[in-house]
């Protein structure tokens, strides 16, 4: 006994965060007579008995190395989104499109609460980041892509919309808001460098959702799983005893009684970007940027080539107007990354880098004529491009349940397309009607320069 006490001592373990981790744990282990212990343990906490000397120990080396055993296991949540090559860009729908919400309006209650004004005590001051607003320069140019934007979408202005954030208005009037927000500079969101961040697209981004959940169940803070449940626990705001880690507690009491606000529970999410934040976590901080930018970049990579391929197609599309920099207000809200006239008409743009992301796009809720693409696959080692340099499948208004072909259907690389013909197009296959009952008249297939000789 006399050598455990020692190596507790020796080891300088806080006791009291000890006993925290074994309140949170809510793992299981295949070992009843380990479980058991562990729930007596528990139990004594809950019921504040005096814990022994070998139970402290007893917890602490079953934690480290059940840690080791889940930081192996895949039966996490990033384990089974990010598990194959194969759904890298298609997590089930269902856990993707949770933490897609549940992230957003984390993000919201951030920005939007209390919190911020405890995040802006807490932030590493080497970061130079604030939650507050941008530059004037930000909101006087968001206000002309939204005038000329407003212009585009004039003729679908009172549909209605059920939109991600706010109540359910008519676009019209959602342009209205909007303006009156960029008007009067009502516009907050991570600062820094005293530019739009990066970090602001943390909101939706639910591969670094999942790797944050993954530690928590590494951690035994979350059960193992990928089921809604774990999301929603993860997301949940708890009281601050049972969340927050000891060492903010005095912060938050500290700019509590100085900033007159009160701040009455938070969730693990929260909790996970305050650590980041800190002085003491400047790796865990650009590991964060780091993976947003990776995610960040394959859009940005998937939009590059789009655009790309519809700029050297200039008789098949027109008028391409982008929306899609850092901090864009009609990206943001309309989740339209450019307008431009196709062979049928103006229609909105959302790229996405994968099908499960392009099928479930936000642009399609707005009711206007719109395409959502995304890449298509690589050819395989050894076989040779086609014509084009880009591979694009889109969904659309007509086609929301399969994907189809934007090369074929809007560049007309095949002979086959399933849009309406242009007059020229018309023309040109009546024509060919005509040479083919001629022909059969004639009863001979005609020359290619028959009617230039015949004129």
């Amino acid at each position: 006994m006399r050598d455990l006490i020692k190596k507790l001592l020796r080891e300088e373990v806080d006791r009291k965060e000890l006993e925290t981790k074994i309140r949170r744990w809510v793992g299981d282990t295949d070992d009843p007579e380990v479980g058991n212990r562990l729930k007596n343990i528990q139990a004594k906490l809950q019921l504040k008995i005096p814990i022994e000397d070998d139970e402290y120990v007893f917890f602490e080396d079953f934690l480290k190395n059940e840690i080791q055993r889940r930081k192996t296991s895949t039966n996490t949540m990033s384990g089974k989104m990010m598990r194959t090559k194969q759904n890298f860009f298609n997590p089930p729908k269902d856990q993707q499109n949770k933490i897609t919400e549940l992230g957003r309006k984390a993000y919201l209650d951030l920005i939007q609460t209390n919190l911020s004004v405890f995040f802006n005590q807490a932030f590493n001051p080497k970061f130079n980041m604030r939650i507050g607003k941008p530059g004037k320069g930000w909101f006087k140019q968001n206000l002309i892509l939204l005038n000329r934007f407003e212009k585009d979408v004039e003729p679908w202005k009172n549909n209605f919309v059920k939109w991600v954030e706010g109540p359910a208005m008519t676009i019209g009037e959602k342009i209205t808001e909007l303006k009156n927000k960029l008007e009067n500079e009502n516009w907050f969101g991570l600062i820094e460098e005293d530019d739009w961040s990066i970090l602001n697209h943390v909101d939706t981004n639910y591969t670094f959702w999942a790797d944050e959940i993954t530690k928590r169940q590494e951690g035994g803070d979350l059960p193992m799983g990928s089921d809604i449940k774990v999301i929603e626990l993860y997301f949940t705001p708890k009281r601050l005893e049972s969340a927050l880690p000891k060492k903010w507690q005095p912060i938050l009491d500290r700019m509590m009684k100085e900033k007159n606000v009160d701040i009455k529970s938070i969730s693990m999410a929260h909790v996970d970007l305050l650590e980041k934040f800190h002085e003491e976590k400047e790796k865990d901080f650009q590991d964060m940027k780091r993976k947003l930018k990776f995610t960040t970049t394959l859009g940005e990579t998937a939009e590059k080539n789009f655009v790309d391929l519809i700029q050297n197609a200039p008789t098949k599309v027109t008028e391409i107007k982008k929306y899609s920099t850092w901090g864009n207000v009609i990206d943001m809200v309309f989740g339209v990354d450019m307008t431009a006239k196709f062979i049928d008409g103006f229609r909105l743009v959302q790229v996405k880098n994968g099908e499960g992301k392009a099928k479930s796009a936000f642009v399609k809720s707005l009711k206007i004529p719109y395409l959502s693409v995304f890449p298509g696959r690589l050819p395989e080692p050894g076989v040779r491009r086609r014509k084009n340099p880009y591979e694009f499948l889109y969904f659309s208004e007509q086609n929301n349940k399969e994907s189809k072909s934007f090369n074929q259907n809007y560049l007309r690389t095949d002979k086959e397309v399933d849009l309406p013909l242009s007059d020229e197009e018309k023309k040109a296959k009546y024509s060919e009607k005509e040479i083919r009952a001629l022909e059969k008249v004639l009863g001979k297939t005609l020359p290619d320069d028959y009617f230039a000789m015949n004129k």
